[in-house]
């Protein structure tokens, strides 16, 4: 048997398919297992679109699937497909810097997150996006946006305390959010903010995710002061 893998596959393959399950929609409309397979077909092109770089594409087809889900509120499952696919997608438009899109899917999940407050997972899925985007902040050292987006985790936190994945979330943009102030020379909020991590951490000594943020942040501060006392020059 040989070695040698065959290509997994082209964009022009990937949209022909796609089109074979929309097609089969029209021929069972109300058949849920189909809605889903339309929308999961869908999850996966737009990451192919998004990985070659077709980015008007994959916005088109999200709006195309945002519009099918709105169309049946009745089904919960397509609403979680479609957070997971503004996830990857706002992923590739900040890698991209179309961080302006990414806005925009963030306010889209954020909304139907709102809408729909008994499905964790849709804010589970805000979350998530809004960390994306701080990293994207970050690089164009847009702090306050950063702000902005802890702001809004921290509120997330505060009404649904017992939703984990969205409080880690929140503790890893903290950690970044710490690090930029210590880079841009912002100490005291630096500090103010580690010392919230901190007693973060030794609240839940059960999520190691609020300790390795904790760490993190501590060696970033003790960096920034041993880079000022290098800097000092000997009386």
């Amino acid at each position: 048997m040989s070695d040698i893998k065959e290509p997994t596959g082209s964009v022009e393959e990937a949209e022909n398919l796609y089109k074979d399950v929309v097609a089969l929609s029209p021929k069972d409309p109300d058949n849920e297992e189909l809605l889903e397979s339309r929308v999961h077909g869908a999850l996966h092109l737009v990451s192919v679109y998004a990985r070659t770089k077709n980015f008007d594409k994959a916005q088109g087809l999200f709006d195309e699937i945002s519009q099918l889900v709105s169309q049946h509120p009745e089904l919960p499952d397509l609403r979680e497909m479609k957070a997971g696919m503004a996830i990857n997608l706002s992923a590739y438009f900040g890698d991209a810097g179309l961080t302006e899109r990414a806005e925009v899917l963030y306010e889209d999940i954020r909304a139907m997150a709102t809408a729909f407050p008994q499905e964790s997972e849709l804010r589970e899925s805000q979350a998530k996006i809004a960390f994306n985007l701080s990293l994207d902040y970050s690089r164009a050292g847009k702090i306050d946006s950063i702000v902005k987006m802890y702001q809004q985790l921290t509120e997330l936190c505060r009404n649904y305390p017992g939703h984990l994945a969205i409080c880690i979330e929140r503790a890893r943009l903290m950690r970044n959010l710490i690090m930029d102030f210590t880079i841009a020379g912002y100490m005291e909020k630096a500090r103010e903010m580690y010392r919230e991590l901190a007693e973060l951490a030794a609240s839940r000594p059960d999520v190691p995710d609020f300790r390795i943020a904790q760490a993190d942040t501590a060696v970033a501060l003790l960096a920034k002061i041993d880079e000022s006392e290098e800097a000092t020059p000997d009386e």
